[in-house]
């Protein structure tokens, strides 16, 4: 009687995730050298060491290719701190993303969530939505302890927070940690006596 092959063990992670990790990586490598406009998806499949059908059949087009990788890209490296008290938790927040926009890549993400490109409109509200995601949840555990009004909405603080921030970058600006901390104050103080 023939013996029976053991069943085929998986890989952790498999080639797929392989696969998504590498393009993913060259996304990211080729925004932060050229820019959304030189991208392309036969740079990032060259570069990823993949078939360009492979990127198509999973991501259809360059825009929502970027905007799969933005979002997973911003979702991963600016979470939402957790130290106890708002201030803090949003003081944290803000110097991760000022830092983050100070980079390359950073510069790249940010050009393009200001974008006007209908191709971008999915990445440009996906983009918030996930950046909302993370103000909510601070927000909310404030609220738990006492420290914001129940009425407080999430998509107000993030625009609080967000408007001065980008105000400062796009016009040239720094954003000292100085800063921060005193926009942080008085917007935290605003926010408290809402009703």
């Amino acid at each position: 009687m023939p013996r029976r092959s053991a069943a085929p063990t998986k890989r952790p992670g498999g080639r797929s995730a392989r696969v998504a990790a590498s393009v993913h990586a060259s996304v990211l490598a080729l925004l932060a050298a050229q820019g959304y406009q030189a991208l392309s998806v036969p740079d990032v499949a060259k570069r990823a060491g993949v078939h360009e059908t492979s990127i198509y059949r999973r991501w259809r087009n360059k825009a929502g290719l970027v905007s799969d990788v933005i979002i997973r890209n911003a979702s991963e490296h600016v979470p939402a701190a957790d130290t106890g008290a708002f201030s803090s938790d949003i003081v944290a927040l803000l110097r991760k993303v000022v830092a983050r926009l100070a980079t390359p890549l950073g510069n790249a993400v940010s050009q393009l969530v200001a974008s006007q490109d209908p191709d971008l409109g999915r990445l440009r509200h996906a983009y918030w939505e996930s950046r909302l995601t993370v103000v909510a949840e601070i927000v909310e555990r404030a609220k738990s302890r006492g420290e914001l009004p129940r009425s407080v909405e999430p998509r107000l603080v993030m625009e609080m927070f967000s408007g001065p921030i980008m105000l400062r970058l796009t016009s040239g600006k720094q954003v000292p940690a100085r800063y921060i901390h005193e926009l942080v104050r008085r917007v935290t103080a605003g926010l408290k006596d809402a009703t």
